[in-house]
């Protein structure tokens, strides 16, 4: 039936439906419509039109001999074997047993799963015994409905052998229709249907009296522990800005608006054992298993170490030019390449005492009809102005893989309506589902940070059971938008953050993976032991002799580097000396500062810098100049100025005391700290200094920008501030190019994260 239906909603409007009703939003429009029917969702809400051509396919015959089963139908029933005896009487629906199937009444609900449930064959020693049915659903006639038909009042045998001789010859098709024949002594056609109900009803209460799902807390990990999955219909769409930095890596002139990427291929989620050498310094192995791994400050803890490994082959990927007509939207059709290939390599560290994640790694390559794309991203788990887009980035990150159900329900029990929150998400227990051939708890999770901050929205629907410790089966739908239209309903404060936070446009995300191979380990992961030789914070935090305190009448944070020729101070320095730059002159003689200031050294005999200041009435503006030698008229040369609209509030007592830049630069260099940095592919340098091409950037946050609830965003106290140190290199090396990014907290001395990007 489901093939004649159609319906004038989009898909996009039935996936709310599905959404709203608890149901998964995977598949073509008319898996959804099916999926939203057998739901009880009323036909008029999806717009049903239910097509004439279909009634002779549904036609039921006279009360003759004979009854009609189409053979296209998903199911049908294609034989009835010779000693089945179908006798049953309903009276009450609590009892059942070997021979006895008694039930009430036979609802609607189980008429239209009868029309998608296949019935291949009867077993020939079934027996299911009855006298009286109601034939209610069945019946033309309402009043027919309530009547009670006697169906066999013979004795076994008898039965047993009138079925083989009169069914068995009934089965030939009509010529020139798909449909087959069944006939019957004695037994109208509706009989027939009902007895087939009967058995559908007799397996459903078999089925939920030995297949019932017990509830469960989730299993601890271990090390070991390799599941393997498939993804499937995977489909990426980007457009605006948040395509800006994938276009540019393109290397096109071509105006893209919109990309599309549709997927699908194979996964892998582990748990790493550790070898006995990484226990080197411990006393004892009872944590064996471990890796070690540097954190943000660059000092080595014990950590669990898990991977993800995604392979997607024959990638599509589609992309949208803006309109001819109007270049403010996207042309419709986009032009596409095929046999595109992905691969990616995710991997997680989570401190062995604390529970926290540690770092984490992504790897990935891509092959694309115009060249090829490779990159690496570490971050480093943080806390304060960075916790935010951290959170937001889990939404994607939990998504992608499947979902470890300790990492997200802890030690709570999974049942019927159960509910909790952790790590951003709510999730909440709908029921009990059969899926992959295994009966499983169903799990609906909803990313609140996404939901509170007004930027769109992160579903995922999960399938577990006590077996696995992670989902067996899972979907996913996220939705993040940035376009102030979308946000018409959303809070002054909430509509700020996603300025700052989402780029202009839209990003979506949708996918299913599916359990295929699932291999245990044996030694369970404890987390909250503490260890040998743990690193404290005492350790690893700067000093407080290391840190310069520039509140009172400072102009700018401290550089004191003595491996740049030219460092902030001189260019603070140089400004008393550019003509042009007023608005400067006049902000640092009175009480002003340097909140934001960038150098460029790629000119070997001079260094281009860009200053960001503010004064005692708040106005703030920047400047740009070279210094090429001591300050002075000569060696200072004004460039460029301009007034900031939406620069910070003047505010000396909320500056934090922070590490001087040359500081941060020799922590940074440190080979036994961050040995990819200055070692081996040396990112930054060597111990001797930055690379000549390498860009330092600086910022001063505070929480009194005028700007309602950033400071609550930012997880700042009142009157609280931080400082940031951002570097980045651009070279080229063989055939490739590269770009590196860092960026790191100049308040306490810790890395947040870094990234490179090769393409050709």
């Amino acid at each position: 039936m489901s093939d004649e239906l159609t319906s004038p909603l989009k898909a996009a409007e039935l996936r709310d439906l599905c959404r709203q009703n608890g149901l998964s939003v995977s598949g073509k429009k008319s898996v959804l419509i099916g999926r939203l029917l057998e739901a009880n969702v009323d036909p008029e809400d999806l717009g049903i039109i239910f097509e004439e051509a279909r009634e002779s396919e549904n036609e039921i015959l006279d009360d003759d001999e004979a009854f009609y089963l189409n053979s296209d139908d998903e199911e049908a029933i294609t034989s009835i074997s010779q000693t089945s005896i179908i006798e049953a009487e309903i009276i009450d629906a609590e009892v059942v047993d070997a021979e006895v199937i008694n039930a009430e009444v036979i609802d609607e609900e189980i008429a239209k799963t009868m029309k998608h449930k296949p019935i291949a064959s009867i077993d020939q020693t079934s027996i299911v015994e009855a006298e009286m049915i109601d034939t209610e659903v069945v019946e033309d006639n309402p009043e027919e409905s309530a009547k009670m038909s006697k169906i066999f009042q013979d004795d076994l045998s008898s039965s047993a052998s009138s079925l083989s001789e009169e069914d068995q010859s009934a089965l030939p098709p009509i010529p020139g229709s798909k449909r087959k024949v069944i006939s019957r002594n004695g037994t109208k056609p509706k009989t027939a249907l009902v007895l087939a109900l009967i058995i559908l009803v007799g397996g459903v209460g078999y089925w939920y009296f030995t297949g019932s799902i017990d509830p469960f807390t989730p299993d601890t990990i271990r090390y070991g522990d390799d599941m393997r999955y498939s993804i499937s219909d995977g489909i990426v769409s980007a457009e605006g800005e948040f395509i800006d930095a994938i276009v540019e890596k393109m290397d096109t002139d071509d105006d893209i608006c919109k990309i599309i990427i549709e997927y699908g291929g194979l996964g892998n989620v582990g748990v790493t054992k550790g070898g006995s050498s990484e226990l080197f310094d411990q006393s004892s192995n009872y944590l064996s298993g471990a890796i070690r791994q540097s954190g943000s400050y660059g000092f080595e803890w014990l950590t669990v170490e898990k991977q993800h490994e995604y392979t997607f082959e024959d990638v599509t990927i589609t992309r949208h030019l803006k309109s001819v007509i109007d270049q403010s939207k996207c042309s419709d059709i986009g032009a596409s390449s095929f046999g595109n290939s992905l691969d990616v390599g995710s991997t997680t560290w989570t401190e062995i005492r604390d529970q926290d994640v540690l770092r984490s790694q992504v790897d990935y390559s891509l092959t694309h009809e115009s060249g090829a794309i490779e990159g690496t991203a570490t971050s480093f788990g943080v806390s304060g102005i960075f916790s935010s887009v951290e959170d937001i980035q889990s939404a994607i990150g939990m998504a992608v893989s499947p979902v470890e159900l300790k990492e997200l329900i802890g030690d709570q029990l999974i049942q019927e309506s159960s509910t909790g929150n952790r790590m951003g998400w709510s999730w909440s227990v709908l029921g009990t589902e059969e899926v992959l051939g295994e009966l499983t708890w169903r799990i609906l999770m909803v990313n609140e940070d996404v939901k509170s901050l007004c930027l769109g929205h992160a579903y995922i629907n999960i399938w577990v059971n006590a077996d696995s410790p992670w989902a067996i089966y899972q979907e996913v739908d996220i939705r993040l938008s940035g376009d102030s239209q979308e946000r018409n309903d959303c809070s002054s404060t909430s509509q700020l953050i996603n300025n700052l936070v989402v780029p202009e446009g839209s990003f979506e995300m949708r996918m299913s993976m599916s359990k295929k191979e699932l291999q245990r380990g044996e030694s369970p992961v404890v987390f909250g032991r503490d260890y040998d030789n743990r690193v404290r914070s005492s350790q690893v935090k700067p000093l407080d002799s290391e840190l310069t305190d520039w509140q009172d009448g400072e102009q700018h944070i401290a550089d004191n580097s003595t491996s740049r020729t030219h460092p902030l101070e001189d260019a603070v320095a140089c400004i008393p000396y550019l003509d042009g730059a007023s608005g400067a002159k006049a902000a640092m003689s009175d009480d002003g500062y340097v909140w934001r200031a960038i150098d460029n050294r790629t000119n070997s005999q001079q260094t281009t810098w860009n200053l960001s200041w503010v004064d005692t009435g708040d106005t703030s503006g920047w400047v740009e100049m070279t210094v090429s030698g001591s300050p002075s008229s000569e060696n200072c040369s004004f460039l460029n100025s301009g007034v900031i609209e939406d620069g910070p509030n003047h505010d000396r007592s909320s500056l934090p005391q922070t590490l001087s830049l040359s500081a941060m630069e020799n922590r940074l260099l440190d080979s036994n700290r961050y040995s990819e940095l200055s070692t081996g592919d040396s990112y930054l340098g060597t111990s001797s200094g930055l690379h000549s091409e390498v860009m330092y950037r600086h910022l001063v946050a505070s929480t009194s920008t005028g700007l309602d609830g950033i400071s609550d965003w930012l997880n700042l106290e009142d009157g609280a501030s931080a400082a940031t140190v951002d570097l980045s290199r651009s070279w080229d090396e063989g055939q490739w190019s590269n770009n590196f990014n860092l960026a790191a907290d100049l308040s306490d001395g810790r890395v947040v994260g870094w990234s490179l990007v090769k393409s050709v």
